[in-house]
């Protein structure tokens, strides 16, 4: 019922107080008690509208949809079996070549066993010794080998004794090494002479032999009495 009806319905009732409490009077009240009814029933109804709307307002809609997937240059898959690519092969980096070595040339124009060493030349040629010999040497002389290494390699009885190195550092190049030799190194000694590369350019060898005995030494002189005279 609209607000101006009921408003005119309670002035009338205020207008008029000695009004007998009569049918019309009766019926008037029932219908200003229904007016308000009315009233309290459309506020509330509009309380509760007011209510839902600003619920829904304050409170934003659940996200019901599926986020956008995004774009991808491969074609899509099944969600539950994914496409595997194959993992890219790495070729494994060439190793950086070793330096070349350098060619051999050059000669050996002289090597043998001395028993000295002077003024770098061997003060000799030998090739068979006593054991009584503490020490022998060998000498070699290189030709255009400068750069390259040559080794003395000594070896007895079919085993190295000893290696020494030399770096060769012109172009005629002259060098030597010695070994002691203990008495009971008998028999024969082979050096070899050999190039960075393990070439064997020349080898010689010396023979040891056991000491002679020395000799008994011979019995000291005694010196004998005088002669007698002879009488005449």
């Amino acid at each position: 019922m609209p607000r101006k009806i009921l408003f005119a319905l309670t002035a009338l009732l205020l207008a008029q107080p000695a009004m007998a409490e009569t049918s019309e009077l009766e019926a008037l009240k029932a219908a200003v008690q229904n007016a308000r009814l009315a009233m309290n029933d459309t506020a509330s109804k509009m309380e509760l509208l007011v209510a839902e709307i600003d619920t829904q307002t304050l409170e934003p809609q659940a996200q019901t949809a599926e986020p956008a997937a995004q774009a991808t240059d491969t074609p899509a898959t099944d969600s539950m079996e994914q496409e595997v690519q194959p993992a890219a092969v790495v070729e494994p980096e060439a190793e950086p070549s070793a330096p070349e070595a350098m060619p051999i040339t050059g000669e050996v124009s002289r090597s043998m066993f001395t028993s000295a060493i002077q003024d770098r030349e061997p003060v000799d040629k030998i090739t068979q010794v006593d054991s009584n010999m503490p020490r022998v040497y060998f000498f070699t002389e290189l030709l255009d080998m400068e750069g390259q290494q040559v080794t003395h390699r000594w070896i007895y009885d079919g085993q190295v004794m000893g290696e020494v190195a030399f770096q060769v550092g012109g172009p005629r190049w002259r060098v030597h090494s010695s070994k002691n030799l203990m008495p009971d190194w008998t028999g024969t000694w082979e050096v070899q002479v050999v190039d960075g590369a393990g070439n064997v350019l020349s080898s010689s060898e010396l023979d040891v032999v056991p000491a002679a005995a020395p000799e008994p030494a011979a019995p000291p002189v005694m010196e004998g009495s005088p002669e007698a005279g002879v009488n005449q």
